[in-house]
């Protein structure tokens, strides 16, 4: 009796063991791979004034205040859309030497300021120009001769201009420069990456809408933020490694 007992709890072991393998065999073979979207890298938005991310239009989409939407001067107008470097089609803006962008028409309040001011751009250049430029003459501009990005404000020097060596221009870039109107202190980046910095006088100059694309400049054009503040270090290679416009 006891042997029968036995031997049957022991078939009952067997058997559990063997459904138990089955079913976790067919559970692996069943399971498919969870394809997990990456996470969404927002841009700061701590001193955003205004966004524009250009997907098909040249609107503030920053949700600050009121909305300062965009032109184009020159021809052609509007500006042609092109592909984004995410490849996404009309994304980004190729501008011409006879064309370029403003951020805003008309007038807003939230550009006429005096003080701390940042901006952050995408582009891709062609020939020499004007990348941006502020009304108190904080501007980036390309000049191809010497395959070069430079920088400067209205106190500086020739001699004092930031500058950075490309080897490819016409690859997409991401460009930032930052003033601190307190301490008189210009900063500017590529790639998320601080290259150089000069100090000069400080501004009493209202920043304003600065255009986009002048003096001959031709590439393309996307994703431009401005802040009503100097961004640190951090929140440029942050502006830099955002996919919030992927």
């Amino acid at each position: 009796m006891r042997f029968n007992q036995l031997s049957q709890g022991l078939l009952a072991l067997v058997f559990i063991s063997v459904f138990s393998f089955i079913t976790s065999c067919s559970d692996e073979e069943g399971t498919e791979p969870k394809n997990e979207e990456p996470e969404v890298i927002d841009i700061p938005r701590d001193g955003l004034v205004a966004f524009y991310p250009m997907n098909g239009n040249m609107n503030d989409e920053s949700g600050v205040g009121d909305s300062a939407n965009g032109g184009f001067y020159g021809t052609p107008k509007p500006a042609e859309l092109t592909a984004d470097r995410y490849g996404n089609l009309n994304s980004a803006y190729k501008i011409e030497t006879t064309n370029n962008l403003n951020t805003f028409q008309g007038t807003s309040d939230k550009f006429t300021y005096v003080g701390d001011v940042s901006y952050g751009i995408w582009l891709k250049s062609l020939t020499s120009g004007t990348i941006l430029r502020n009304n108190f003459e904080l501007r980036i501009w390309y000049d191809k001769e010497s395959s070069m990005f430079l920088a400067d404000n209205h106190t500086s020097y020739e001699s004092d201009d930031l500058k950075i060596s490309i080897s490819n221009p016409g690859d997409w870039h991401f460009l930032s420069i930052t003033w601190d109107n307190s301490n008189g202190i210009l900063k500017f980046y590529l790639d998320g990456e601080l290259v150089g910095q000069n100090n000069g006088n400080t501004s009493s100059y209202k920043n304003g809408g600065p255009n986009i694309g002048e003096d001959g400049f031709s590439g393309a054009l996307d994703d431009f933020t401005i802040y009503k503040k100097a961004l640190t270090d951090s929140e440029v290679k942050e502006l830099y490694q955002q996919t919030f416009t992927k």
